[in-house]
């Protein structure tokens, strides 16, 4: 009788952490260097990017309502140095760095109007958004010196 009580016991106390777990997905904690998008089922359905939505926010438990984080401040891509050759033929190494950051949103009113939608419809994340910049810095490097 006790290795069934214990047994329930432990079943009972998981399940309980299971499902305090998966309430605690329900509470979005948003910093000042931060925008939030907050989708459900997939649909943008509010951005939290204004002073006043700073702090703890709540939204429906995962899967339902999910959260994604974009970073506010001013990003650094340092891509490595690049050989090129001059029109006079002569060989330099050219470094060149980029400082970029997702615009301020302006009070239109407009949820899909936002530059952190615009940015997340369009290249999807930080890491993707940095590989177009590479190749668009090497293309430019390359016709200004060459």
């Amino acid at each position: 009788m006790l290795p069934e009580l214990a047994i329930s016991l432990i079943v009972c106390a998981t399940q309980v952490s299971g499902i305090v777990a998966w309430l605690s997905t329900c509470f979005v904690f948003v910093d000042e260097s931060e925008v939030v998008l907050i989708e459900r089922l997939g649909t943008i359905v509010a951005v939290l990017d204004r002073a006043d939505d700073r702090g703890l926010n709540v939204k429906l438990p995962w899967p339902i309502g999910t959260a994604r984080r974009f970073d506010r401040r001013i990003q650094l891509f340092d891509p490595l140095g690049r050989e090129a050759f001059t029109r006079d033929k002569k060989n330099v190494t050219v470094d060149a760095y980029v400082c970029w950051r997702i615009a301020e949103a302006a009070d239109t009113g407009d949820l899909l109007d936002s530059p952190a939608v615009r940015f997340f419809r369009s290249l999807g994340s930080p890491e993707v958004a940095q590989a177009r910049l590479e190749t668009r810095v090497r293309s430019t490097l390359a016709t200004r010196i060459a």
